[in-house]
């Protein structure tokens, strides 16, 4: 497997990197650990329009040495006779060059902290680990705990659910930890049998339609819990009606789940599990980490951000000298 591991020196980047390096790589894998230095005035957290002092040269240097020494002692943790561990130091704002690096790569997965150096540090997701999920080319983990033990995997039977079990499969990584596959169901109107169908009887027809979809979402399921097998993942079926969202976090409380696997967006049709909204409420409210599976290749584009990025790019290392 190929990993790219984005690390900034913050606790949740070591949690990122300590949840690594428990993982049971297959031999052979290789580890790319970045850390990104802004070009020119923006590595000094300085505006557009700041003025820059002569030293800022040796200043920067400086700072790219210190950066490498971080990866370089960061990067001993995940270091064994059977995996290539490399770092690097890469150019731009810190979302940008991270999904621009892993688009240069092509890893099998893309692993950064919930949150990093910002200064909200109440936060339960950071505005670069959003901005790398949304761009990233590549199945991406959002780490929130240093190891993984027991998975909540979402499933509703879309293409995007079902091209994260077949990740999961393929996978060795997870072997071993049980599972709960969820699949959430919209809850049943109470009028949608009595005295509802007395009043309004097509509301009949209703209550057969909602015992047909738990059928089919039990089917789903299970197709879930046997692809899982194939992974060496025991998993047990848990049907939930309500918020897919709020559903998939309270399962995986339930459980004590310390990972939370997803699609990138799924139906859009009832039972609305895992549709790219649902997938972003996962990643912003669940305590647990989250691993967002994406088809490779798949980076949602934005022209304006992506025209912002030319405008603003200055060639490495320079900076603005006050005459």
């Amino acid at each position: 497997m190929r990993l790219l591991l984005a690390y900034d020196g913050s606790a949740c980047a070591d949690a990122a990197r300590d949840l690594v390096a428990r993982l049971p790589l297959p031999a052979g894998s290789a580890i790319t650990l970045i850390t990104a230095l802004e070009r020119g005035p923006r590595a000094f957290t300085a505006g557009e329009f700041a003025v820059v002092t002569p030293e800022a040269d040796d200043a920067e240097a400086q700072l790219l040495t210190d950066l490498q020494t971080m990866l370089h002692d960061a990067a001993e943790p995940l270091r064994t006779a059977d995996r290539h561990v490399d770092t690097r130091v890469v150019r731009g704002r810190p979302a940008s060059a991270i999904v621009d690096e892993a688009t240069a790569m092509g890893p099998d997965l893309l692993v950064v902290g919930s949150r990093g150096h910002g200064p909200l540090a109440s936060v339960v997701m950071g505005s670069v680990s959003a901005e790398v999920v949304d761009h990233a080319p590549c199945p991406v983990l959002v780490a929130r705990y240093p190891s993984v033990s027991r998975l909540v995997v979402g499933a509703d039977g879309s293409a995007s659910a079902d091209r994260a079990l077949a990740l999961l499969r393929r996978w060795p990584i997870f072997a071993g930890h049980p599972a709960t596959v969820v699949t959430v169901t919209e809850p049943a109107s109470a009028w949608a049998g009595g005295v509802g169908t007395a009043i309004y009887p097509a509301w009949a027809d209703m209550h057969e339609s909602r015992g047909d979809r738990s059928a089919e979402a039990r089917q789903v399921a299970q197709h879930g819990v046997e692809e899982l097998a194939r992974a060496g993942i025991s998993a047990a079926v848990e049907l939930r009606e309500g918020d897919p969202a709020d559903q998939l976090i309270r399962a995986a409380g339930v459980t004590d789940a310390d990972l939370i696997v997803v699609g990138s967006r799924g139906l859009s049709t009832l039972p609305r599990l895992l549709i790219g909204s649902v997938a972003r409420k996962v990643l912003l409210h669940a305590p647990q980490s989250v691993l967002i599976v994406r088809e490779p290749r798949e980076r949602v584009r934005n022209p304006e951000r992506e025209a912002v990025q030319e405008r603003r790019a200055l060639p490495a290392g320079a900076v603005m000298a006050l005459a």
